[in-house]
């Protein structure tokens, strides 16, 4: 019961240093944001998903709070940016656990077999499983897309408009669908605009 309570405590305690942190994405962030804060943006398929409790600092006095993250592996199928790997781990914050769901408003949600394209950033930590590279999110939801195969074309999806997301000439800019190869067009703009 006293782990649980803990949980639940660094939880919340999390959640309001975390939604005071992404009002900074009001409005959401552009591709040019999502390119600029990425070292690694891959299109892959999740092949697992390992949900964890973890002791993190909650202050900088040196207090601790247990909070859930999960872990996926995704198999890359491309990388447009950063070097190729034959494995990307990523790691969000929230998750299933058990019986129980820990859901952040902010955070993305996957599923085993989901193809994706990721706006990541190397974490400065080690995954504690392994001690391997782990990746994550820097603009939570708004760096994952979900790729699907519509006819024999390959679209992107998202939870904001061609119109948020900027940089978009000859879209639809209500749409929240443009096709992969359009998008990985504009992401080669945006990268070699900032070099």
């Amino acid at each position: 019961m006293l782990k649980l309570t803990r949980l639940a405590l660094g939880t919340l305690l999390f959640s309001l240093l975390l939604s005071h942190a992404l009002a900074q994405f009001d409005p959401p962030p552009t591709l040019h944001h999502l390119v600029r804060s990425s070292d690694r943006i891959v299109r892959g398929r999740v092949r697992w998903l390992e949900t964890v409790v973890e002791t993190v600092p909650a202050n900088q006095r040196g207090d601790q709070a247990e909070l859930v993250f999960t872990y996926l592996s995704l198999l890359p199928t491309e990388h447009l940016e950063g070097e190729p790997t034959p494995e990307v781990v990523v790691r969000v914050l929230g998750g299933n656990l058990g019986d129980s769901a820990v859901i952040y408003q902010d955070m993305p949600r996957f599923a085993a077999d989901e193809e994706v394209l990721l706006f990541l950033r190397t974490a400065m930590r080690p995954r504690p499983s392994t001690g391997g590279v782990a990746h994550y999110l820097p603009y939570h939801r708004y760096g994952k897309f979900s790729v699907r195969q519509d006819g024999d074309q390959l679209e992107v999806t998202r939870g904001i408009s061609n119109a948020v997301l900027g940089a978009f000439v000859g879209v639809d800019p209500a749409s929240h669908v443009i096709s992969y190869e359009r998008m990985k067009a504009l992401i080669g703009e945006v990268a070699r605009n900032q070099e």
